[in-house]
């Protein structure tokens, strides 16, 4: 029920107030309680949407009836539905009104936004009350001057909220998963409704010529229909067929005709159509490159990593991850994926590469520089300055690790960063129940920093329940199943290669017993923790018990790949001796075309029983000394695991959180320590083990940032921004618009390559040096990037003590 256009507005207003619910009316007119006469003077909404006592946010959020297929709004929703329909049909307003309005408008959806996202009472948006405050919003945003739409924070993104674009890399890497699907999946669509009598009672895969006739009858584009089923059961000659364009017209036109057929049919509610598009331009631009056909993929495979090429798994037509020289469409798939990267360089719209000077992403507080910022010269080394002011590039890293991955209950981004290494981990598979990541470092080319990464699959039964990047020595440690592997890199003068180091086996339950019964450890359902103690030993701490291995020639790996797949474990496990191996394929998820590689680890050369529980974080300083958080308290460690002191001060339940570098010891400053609350961010004195400095701001986490003997901070906000703080001024600088799941990380500037400040999506801001600038498309994204990380910010106070 919606109230008609003819109810008066004074009564719609009446109702919509605090006095015009159900029971105060009858409770009024029992007690004869006699109307006030109406206010005098212009009137606008705004002015009715303020004049009331319950908050709007408390009208529009409403508590979920999971019984009720359809919602039935208040009778407040329903008289604000009312009052704006009314009001939009009424007189215009002054442009001051309209500003005022369109302002109020907003904060009140973002703030109705942030409730919900935060929220914990299982409230939801009532779909016609907020449909109502868009229309109110949209109708007068068409009326508000250019100019002005600028001045108000999120005028032009919240009525069409969009995300960033995605990155060349992240369509090939995309396009490889499809194929997968592909390859498990459609066989199935093509055998149920492409097949025909084969005339000997079997079936056989209809020919192009029958696919045309189920188009014609259909009312379907047959490449449209081919894109989908023709990937790994046709022929090149039939693919080339299926995708040839009609007579005089061009490539291009085929492709945009093909996309123009999506867009057709395209609602509101699908998904976005871009994938497809570049998908199918790839493979149609593919079928007609003759001169890429020739290229060897798998002697290219062999080039790039010849001490990890196994020829019996890059031809097992039934793994997971597709390679280059695995046919699709009568094709290599390297020939698809070549164009399919540069098609979504043509058509996808990315940040440019970034200011010279004061970066327009990064947001002042304050007018940080008196004088006017002048440009560096040739490889000068990052400063102080370049910091305060946000001198630097800003860039997204275009690498297969940082490839955008939706969070799902089956999949969200794992991420480890130390120093120069790091390691992601999405998941492969069904429903992502597989390992698969990738081990990537920072290399110095030219003064200038790159990345070059290496793909993981296969390594274990399962996915990683724990993984720690390890730049003391260059090694990435991760465990699953039932091992630990130390996957490394070399970083050599050429080149960068990385192999698997070590390959360690945990205790099992009967080994743990012999020490101690199990016991019962509150922290338990925190998991594990792995410890690197300097280049000499690698722990697993896990319910008080240490295991550890020594990092020494005898416990390394002896560099052989032993793969199995699923679908033919016990033949394939036979081909080694049974103390080399581990068989869990009887307590895994994988599927029957799963693989592992099966090696069995090194046992721990100790183990022992320490009074230390489960850290919750895990921070590493010098002297190899640890500090393993344990909620409100910090106690730092040696490296047998002895407590050396103990840092105290924070109250709050939600916990401490440190970072894997929580000191300044990349300058020097060893003894000063940050650690953070919900709160507040401490910094501490370790000589004295007293917080010397406090910043009174609610963050996630506090990151130390050491620029040439000058202390920075950046603060992980709740509504996605990073905020950046310099110490000795004792002050905010700007902030950074990071993504609201995004960590980070500083990377130090390392043989003349400029410092980076890194997130795990991928974006970087490289810091000391000068880079071209584009002002038009650098405010673009800027303006961009801040609507989508203040689309919920609330501002927040912040202060220093």
């Amino acid at each position: 029920m919606v109230l008609s256009l003819s109810v008066s507005r004074r009564l719609l207003e009446h109702i919509f107030s605090e006095q015009g619910t159900i029971s105060y009316i009858l409770y009024k007119s029992n007690n004869m309680e006699v109307a006030q006469p109406e206010k005098s003077g212009e009137e606008y909404l705004i002015d009715i949407l303020r004049d009331r006592s319950i908050p709007l946010e408390q009208i529009i959020l409403v508590k979920s009836q999971p019984m009720s297929d359809d919602m039935v709004s208040s009778l407040q929703v329903q008289s604000l539905v009312s009052l704006i329909d009314n009001d939009i049909t009424s007189k215009p307003e002054p442009e001051n009104i309209i500003i005022d309005t369109c302002a109020y408008l907003i904060n009140i959806m973002q703030e109705i936004y942030k409730t919900l996202y935060h929220q914990k009472d299982n409230l939801v948006i009532d779909q016609v009350g907020m449909k109502a405050l868009q229309k109110a919003l949209s109708v007068r945003i068409k009326a508000l001057p250019e100019e002005r739409k600028h001045n108000i924070d999120g005028c032009t993104s919240i009525l069409n909220p969009t995300k960033e674009p995605d990155q060349p890399s992240t369509m090939v890497k995309d396009f490889k998963f499809f194929m997968a699907y592909s390859k498990k999946m459609m066989v199935y669509l093509r055998e149920e409704q492409f097949t025909v009598d084969d005339g000997s009672g079997g079936k056989r895969l209809m020919n192009v010529d029958e696919l045309r006739k189920v188009a014609a009858d259909t009312g379907k584009f047959l490449p449209q229909m081919a894109f989908h089923i023709m990937s790994c059961s046709y022929s090149f000659e039939d693919c080339r067929d299926a995708f040839s364009r009609p007579d005089n017209t061009s490539e291009d036109e085929f492709i945009n005709n093909f996309a123009a057929i999506l867009e057709q049919k395209a609602t509101d509610d699908d998904r976005d159509i871009t994938k497809d598009i570049i998908f199918f331009a790839g493979v149609v631009r593919a079928l007609q490159d003759t001169e890429r056909q020739n290229i060897d993929y798998e002697e290219e495979e062999f080039r790039k990593d010849p001490d990890n090429y196994d020829d019996n798994v890059y031809n097992d037509r039934d793994r997971q991850i597709p390679r280059k020289g695995d046919i699709y469409y009568g094709i290599q798939l390297g020939v698809i994926l070549h164009h399919i990267e540069e098609y979504a360089k043509e058509i996808l719209k990315k940040p440019p590469a970034g200011s010279a000077y004061s970066h327009p992403r990064a947001r002042f507080h304050q007018d940080m520089s008196k004088e006017a910022v002048l440009p560096k010269g040739d490889n000068v080394a990052l400063t102080p300055q370049d910091v305060s002011i946000c001198r630097s590039k800003h860039e997204y890293v275009e690498d297969e690790s940082f490839g955008e991955v939706g969070d799902s209950v089956y999949s969200a981004l794992g991420w480890s960063h130390d120093g120069h290494i790091g390691f992601t981990h999405i998941g492969a598979g069904y429903k992502s129940r597989e390992f698969f990541g990738h081990i990537y470092s920072f290399v110095n080319s030219d003064g200038d920093r790159q990345i070059k990464s290496h793909e993981l699959a296969n390594e274990f039964w399962s996915t990683p329940s724990n993984f720690h990047a390890d730049a003391t020595n260059d090694t990435v440690w991760v465990k699953a199943d039932e091992r630990i592997k130390g996957f490394s890199v070399d970083r050599g003068n050429r080149d960068t290669t990385f192999y698997t180091s070590y390959i360690f086996q945990m205790a099992d339950e009967r080994q743990l017993k012999a020490i101690q019964p199990r016991v019962a450890d509150k922290n338990s359902l925190i998991g594990g923790s792995i410890l690197a103690f300097g280049s000499e030993r690698l722990g697993y701490l896990d319910n008080c018990v240490l295991q550890e291995w020594k990092l020494n020639d005898t416990n390394r790996h002896d560099g052989t790949i032993r793969m199995v797949d699923m679908c033919n474990v016990e033949d394939d496990i036979e081909q080694w001796p049974a103390e080399d191996v581990l068989n869990l394929s009887d307590n895994t998820w994988m599927d029957d075309s799963g693989s592992a590689e099966v090696t069995r680890g090194k046992k721990p050369d100790s183990m022992r029983l320490v009074g230390i529980e489960n850290p919750t974080f895990v921070g590493y300083l010098s002297d190899y000394r640890l500090a393993l958080v344990d909620y409100s308290q910090i106690p730092i460690y040696n490296t047998e695991l002895r407590e050396i002191s103990r840092l105290i001060g924070f109250g709050s339940d939600d916990g401490v959180q440190i970072v894997h570098r929580p000191t300044f010891d990349a300058m020097g400053e060893e003894n000063v320590f940050v650690a953070s609350d919900k709160t507040c961010v401490k910094i501490f004195d370790l000589r004295t083990a007293k917080a010397e400095m406090t910043i009174h701001q609610e963050c996630l986490h506090s990151t130390p940032i050491p620029v040439n003997g000058n202390m920075f901070l950046c603060n992980k906000l709740e509504d996605g921004r990073a905020q950046m703080w310099d110490l000795r001024a004792q002050r905010a600088l700007y902030s950074l618009p990071v993504s609201r799941d995004a960590h980070f990380v500083w990377v130090p500037a390392e043989d003349k390559s400029p410092a980076a400040f890194l997130t795990s999506d991928g974006e970087c801001y490289m810091y000391g040096k000068d880079y071209d600038q584009d002002d038009e498309w650098e405010k673009k994204s800027a303006v961009k990037a801040w609507a989508k990380a203040e689309r919920s910010s609330s501002g927040g106070d912040c202060s220093i003590m």
